[in-house]
């Protein structure tokens, strides 16, 4: 909902409660990736990984912050990482796609764009996973498409698409716009 300074004091005073929780901190992390602090989620999943270098979601934070900041070896690195870590993940395929993406390295992110529709015709792919390579790539009616179909699969990740980053070269459009007001956000 953008109300970041209540979600961090919450998150500060559950690190205080237990500092070795790695969910904890990670989702800390993940909130300051939201609010653009990503030099604050990169310290902080720095920390998480101290105490677990092989902590998926922590080279998840890493991966986004990182390439939200333009980091985007370092990026791609975390990804990779978390993939290996996963079994191959297709979240955190979206990731590795979104990175190489933004470091114009398209060919490689249409590949993995083309792995995700190809699995989509097996199982479950959430479509704002799509959507986020696609807005990389500037291909913004194609997002706009999967970010619809996200929504009537009532896709988990929708939740987030009123702050995730990844779409901010999409705010401008009418239709993004029309999406959240129909998802129903209070104000």
């Amino acid at each position: 909902m953008g109300r970041f300074d209540e979600a961090f004091t919450v998150l500060k005073h559950a690190i205080h409660l237990d500092p070795l929780s790695l969910i904890v901190a990670t989702s800390y992390a993940g909130i300051s990736w939201l609010g653009r602090r990503w030099n604050e989620a990169i310290d902080q999943t720095k920390k998480v990984l101290d105490l677990d270098p092989n902590y998926i979601a922590g080279r998840w934070a890493l991966a986004r912050s990182y390439d939200c900041l333009g980091s985007y070896e370092a990026a791609i690195a975390c990804a990779q990482d978390a993939i290996r870590l996963s079994g191959d993940n297709l979240f955190f395929i979206t990731d590795l796609g979104h990175a190489y993406a933004a470091a114009g390295q398209r060919e490689e992110a249409v590949r993995i764009l083309d792995q995700l529709q190809e699995a989509s015709k097996q199982r479950y792919v959430d479509g704002c996973f799509l959507a986020q390579i696609c807005a990389a790539l500037n291909k913004n009616d194609e997002a706009l498409r999967w970010l619809e179909i996200a929504y009537e699969q009532r896709a988990s990740y929708i939740a987030y698409i009123k702050l995730d980053p990844w779409f901010d070269n999409l705010r401008s459009d009418p239709r993004f716009g029309d999406l959240l007001r129909r998802m129903n956000f209070p104000s």
